[in-house]
């Protein structure tokens, strides 16, 4: 059986053959020039002319479609029923690489005569989370998809694909955090199940709960206002989101094991940010930011916790080798320590002034 494979970035520039777990792909002359065609954000690049002077070349956006950059051939006896959707009779491993190739490359990778082709867009994507050229150098091992499944993390996985595609900041942010709330929550019980850190006691919580009850009762609150408050007394002494984050983030190297007061306020956006984009759709509030620093603010964080995702599915589910995960993860760490995301100061300086800034560095050294 042989598939056109659609929209696949692989970023070759010559004729390839290399095997992903069943099956072969092939990647001929018409392929690499059908690269060029995919497309492209906008991009300033801080390069050299042919006397070596330092120049800035600026190279605007560029709207691609579903071009065919691959060809993908399999047995047919092979073809076998998704492995990350087991219980999706219409998935088969087709597109379990469809699904690991949009995830590597940040754009929807598709096939020609997918009944699912209309509602996904080429034109939108995110940035790569391995280099160009990784599974024909890396042996990746097909049966570590099973890992996606076995953690319980199918759908986030897929929410985190279409995370890519949404060009709504809400929509983005609803897709992402879902992902990374079920990474989190899943990764704490583990490693609480592991390391038996009760976060409060069981007999400190009956207590807690007790001396609330005859506040309660000596004030004459009535009874049906007592319950409904006693009911949610619970979910205040068990974990908070933000101890959760922070220590999954610990458990995966992306944030220091010991903080202070500024980095522990830069966690905390992403926190609020998950609030308010969940119960409201609304940008959170914050008096000492004005409008346009409060967007780029949320939008970064955004772009972090998709970033987080792909670190945490790239590097510890789906185990791939890939130096530029590192990078990655530099990225991510940078936001904690400094504040700045992609080299912006997210909460100082504008885009705009960044990029102005950066310029006159660049031309003036």
């Amino acid at each position: 059986m042989k598939y056109k494979l659609l929209n696949f970035n692989h970023g070759n520039m010559h004729p390839e053959i290399f095997y992903i777990g069943p099956f072969k792909i092939k990647i001929n002359d018409q392929h690499c020039q059908n690269i060029h065609f995919l497309s492209r954000n906008q991009t300033i690049t801080f390069g050299y002319d042919e006397s070596y002077k330092r120049i800035i070349i600026e190279s605007p956006k560029v709207q691609g479609g579903w071009i065919e950059t691959a060809e993908v051939e399999i047995d047919k006896d092979e073809l076998k029923p998704s492995i990350i959707y087991p219980d999706n009779y219409s998935k088969y491993s087709i597109d379990d690489l469809c699904l690991l190739l949009s995830f590597i490359t940040g754009r929807i990778v598709s096939f020609e005569g997918n009944i699912s082709l209309d509602h996904y867009n080429p034109n939108v994507h995110v940035e790569k989370v391995v280099h160009y050229g990784y599974f024909s150098r890396e042996n990746f091992c097909w049966k570590q998809l099973q890992a996606i499944k076995n953690k319980g993390l199918s759908l986030q996985f897929y929410y985190l694909i279409m995370a890519y595609q949404a060009n709504d900041l809400v929509a983005k942010a609803v897709y992402c955090n879902n992902a990374l709330n079920t990474v989190y929550d899943k990764w704490y019980a583990e490693w609480n199940e592991e390391n038996k850190i009760e976060f409060v006691e069981k007999n400190m919580r009956t207590k807690i709960k007790c001396n609330i009850g005859k506040i309660l009762e000596e004030n004459s609150i009535k009874e049906t206002t007592k319950e409904d408050i006693l009911n949610r007394v619970d979910t205040i002494l068990f974990p908070s989101a933000i101890y959760k984050i922070k220590h999954f983030l610990r458990g995966i190297n992306l944030y220091p094991k010991y903080d202070n007061q500024e980095m522990h306020k830069r966690l905390t956006w992403i926190n609020k940010v998950r609030n308010n984009m969940a119960h409201t759709g609304a940008l959170p509030k914050d008096n000492r930011l004005t409008d346009s620093r409060l967007r780029q603010v949320v939008s970064s964080v955004i772009s972090l916790v998709l970033i987080i995702n792909q670190y945490y599915f790239g590097c510890k589910v789906l185990e791939l080798n890939d130096p530029y995960l590192d990078y990655i993860r530099k990225l991510i760490t940078r936001y904690f320590y400094e504040g700045k995301f992609s080299g912006i100061s997210i909460f100082n300086e504008s885009y705009e002034e960044y990029m102005e800034r950066t310029k006159k560095e660049w031309l003036s050294e």
